[in-house]
C-alpha cells in the first residue's frame, strides 16, 4: 500500500513539473502596466484652468463652424495658436486631431510637436492617441469623455480610455500629459442621447451595470492627483527687495545731474534756437505736411498685407498643383477683425473660411489680428504660379 502511495506522489510531482515547464512562457512579451495619469480639469490651478479653457473654446468654435462634433486646435505652450482641424467627413481616419496635425505639418513642415499642446472636443480615440504620441505633443487636452459618449449617450466609440493608450509611451521614450474634462459641460451638448434609436451614430453600449458619470474617476492608478495650488507666495519675497535699490540710486544721481545740466544747457540753447528755428520751420513745414499726411491714416490705420510662399508643386491627372503657405500681416494701427479676399481654382484650404466659390475670409474663431500681429493660412491651388492676394480688411 505504501508503494502505491509513493508511486502516486511521484506521478503527481512529475505531472506538475511538466505542466510548470509548459507554462514557463509569459502570457505576453510586454508588461501589463498601469494606465497613465489623467489630470482632471478640477485638479488644475485657476491660472491653468483659464489658459486651457481659452484654447478649448477655439477647438469648440472650430467644431461648430464646420458643423462637426469634433474640433481640434494646436497651440504652442507660450499661447500661440498654430492651426486647427475638424472632422468634416471623407476618410474615416480624418478625425479632428488627425486633421489638425496634418494641417500643421503642411503649414510648418514639422514632423514632431514638442512644446505644443493638442486640444480636442472629445477624448481621443486609440488612433488619435497614438498619433499624438508619435508626433510628440507635450500635452493632450480634451473636453468630453469617451465613457460619457459611449455608456451614457449610446454614441458609438471604441470603448477605451485614452490613458490606456498613453501609458504605452515608454515604447517610444515619450510621455504625454493627459488633461480631461475641460469645458465638458459645453461639448457634452454635442452628443445628445441616442439610446433607443437606430442608425447613424447610435449603438447599444456594453458597459458595467452600475456605472454612471458620478462614479469617481481616478486620476492615477495609485490614488488621485492632488489639485495643484497656485504658488503666488514665492515671488512676493523675492520681488520686495527691489525698492531698496531706488533709495540708494535716487540720492546719488539726482543731486549730481540736476544742478550741473540744468544751468548749462537751458540758458545756452533756449535763446539761440528759439529765434532762428521757430520762424523758419513753422511756416514752411506746417502747410506742406498737413495736406499730404492727413488722408494717409484712413487707409493705413486698417491695413492687412498678404505674403505667400510656394512650399510644394506637382502634376497629377493632367493638372498642375501648387501648395502655398500665406500670412496676413497687420501693418496698420488698428486690430483687424475681418479680412476677405478672392482666389480661384483652390482645391483645399486651411485656417481660412471658404464662404462661397472663390471667396474667403478669416475663421470665426479668430477674434482679431492684433497690431503688428499675423495670421497664417494655406491652400492648394490648380496653378503653376502664385496669384497675388489683395484682401479687404475691416477693423
Amino acid at each position: 500500500m505504501k508503494l502505491i502511495y509513493s508511486l502516486l506522489i511521484l506521478l503527481i510531482v512529475a505531472l506538475s513539473t511538466v505542466r510548470a515547464h509548459k507554462n514557463s512562457c509569459p502570457k505576453s512579451a510586454y508588461f501589463d502596466i498601469a494606465p497613465s495619469d489623467l489630470t482632471q480639469f478640477k485638479d488644475l490651478s485657476p491660472s491653468e484652468q483659464q489658459f486651457h479653457a481659452k484654447y478649448m473654446r477655439i477647438a469648440i468654435d472650430v467644431a461648430i463652424e464646420n458643423s462637426s462634433k469634433f474640433g481640434a486646435a494646436i497651440v504652442h505652450k507660450n499661447g500661440t495658436l498654430m492651426c486647427t482641424g475638424a472632422n468634416t467627413g471623407g476618410s474615416r481616419m480624418y478625425h479632428g486631431e488627425v486633421k489638425a496635425i496634418m494641417n500643421c505639418t503642411t503649414l510648418y513642415a514639422k514632423a514632431t510637436w514638442e512644446d505644443h499642446y493638442l486640444y480636442t472636443t472629445g477624448e481621443p480615440c486609440p488612433m488619435c492617441s497614438a498619433a499624438a504620441m508619435w508626433t510628440k505633443f507635450d500635452k493632450v487636452i480634451f473636453a468630453s469623455y469617451v465613457s460619457v459618449m459611449y455608456c451614457e449617450r449610446c454614441f458609438n466609440q471604441l470603448p477605451m480610455d485614452a490613458n490606456e493608450i498613453f501609458k504605452l509611451g515608454y515604447g517610444i521614450n515619450h510621455n504625454t500629459i493627459l488633461i480631461g474634462g475641460v469645458l465638458e459641460n459645453i461639448t457634452d451638448t454635442f452628443f445628445p442621447s441616442l439610446c433607443g434609436t437606430t442608425g447613424g451614430w447610435s449603438i447599444v453600449p456594453v458597459c458595467q451595470e452600475n456605472w454612471t458619470r458620478e462614479c469617481p474617476r481616478p486620476s492615477r492608478y495609485f490614488g488621485n492627483i492632488k489639485p495643484t495650488k497656485p504658488t503666488t507666495p514665492t515671488p512676493t519675497p523675492t520681488q520686495t527687495p527691489t525698492p531698496t535699490q531706488t533709495p540708494t540710486q535716487t540720492p546719488t544721481q539726482t543731486p549730481t545731474q540736476t544742478p550741473t545740466q540744468t544751468p548749462t544747457q537751458t540758458p545756452t540753447q533756449t535763446p539761440t534756437q528759439t529765434p532762428t528755428q521757430t520762424p523758419t520751420q513753422t511756416p514752411t513745414q506746417t502747410p506742406t505736411q498737413t495736406p499730404t499726411q492727413t488722408p494717409t491714416p484712413t487707409p493705413s490705420a486698417c491695413s492687412g498685407i498678404v505674403t505667400q510662399t510656394i512650399t510644394n508643386q506637382w502634376y497629377s491627372n493632367y493638372q498642375n498643383y501648387i501648395q502655398v503657405d500665406a500670412t496676413i500681416s497687420n501693418k496698420g494701427s488698428l486690430p483687424i477683425r475681418g479680412f476677405t479676399f478672392q482666389l480661384q481654382n483652390v482645391d483645399d484650404s486651411w485656417n481660412v473660411n471658404n464662404t462661397s466659390p472663390n471667396n474667403f475670409k478669416l475663421p470665426s474663431w479668430l477674434p482679431n489680428i492684433p497690431v503688428n500681429g499675423a495670421h497664417k493660412f494655406g491652400y492648394i491651388q490648380k496653378s503653376t504660379a502664385l496669384t497675388p492676394i489683395v484682401g479687404t480688411p475691416s477693423c
